[in-house]
């Protein structure tokens, strides 16, 4: 079943575009953190939103170079299997394996980018201000529903790749009933 609809001739932009930022994305996170190892400590702080030059300790730079890559690996996941989504239902439809594990893997990355926002936003900038004085630090705290609907998007795609999935065995178990 091939997609007729005016809609899906921007599918291969969208394509372009999650891989485009995927390789982007990487590309920033890379040089972030080299420019630690150079000294230079200020696009860390920034991507916290805070103006500091101050340096790291090692456990400081380790600690957030895993934060950081949590966000980033969920955001190559999610632009990959975006990717592999709309070239899939745009070729055969929505109901072949392909798209369903497509959308498993949004769902999935949508849940580890909730979770790398989480470490982003939440411990992030307590851990990098901890050298700080006492007044200036950020100090560590959870809120859990910030982001609440990449959260519920995450679950939702993997509900309706669990019912995709039945309705393909169902499906299946019908053709071979007749």
């Amino acid at each position: 079943m091939v997609q007729k609809s005016k809609i899906w001739r921007f599918s291969g932009v969208l394509r372009v575009f999650a891989l485009v930022m995927a390789s982007l994305y990487l590309f920033v996170g890379v040089m972030m953190w080299a420019a630690v190892f150079l000294g230079k400590t200020e696009h860390v702080f920034t991507f916290i939103d805070i103006k500091s030059t101050a340096p790291l300790e090692p456990w400081q730079i380790i600690l957030g170079i895993a934060f950081t890559s949590v966000l980033i690996g969920a955001y190559i996941v999610i632009c990959l299997a975006a990717n592999q989504f709309l070239k899939a239902s745009k070729r055969q439809g929505f109901f072949i394996q392909e798209v369903i594990t497509a959308c498993r893997k949004l769902g999935y990355g949508l849940l580890l980018y909730w979770f790398g926002l989480v470490l982003k936003e939440n411990f992030m900038p307590g851990v990098l201000t901890f050298n700080f004085p006492e007044d200036s630090r950020r100090v560590l705290y959870w809120i859990p529903t910030a982001h609440y609907v990449v959260l519920l998007a995450g679950v939702i795609l993997l509900l309706m790749s669990q019912a995709m999935q039945e309705a393909r065995e169902i499906d299946s178990d019908n053709k071979q009933i007749i």
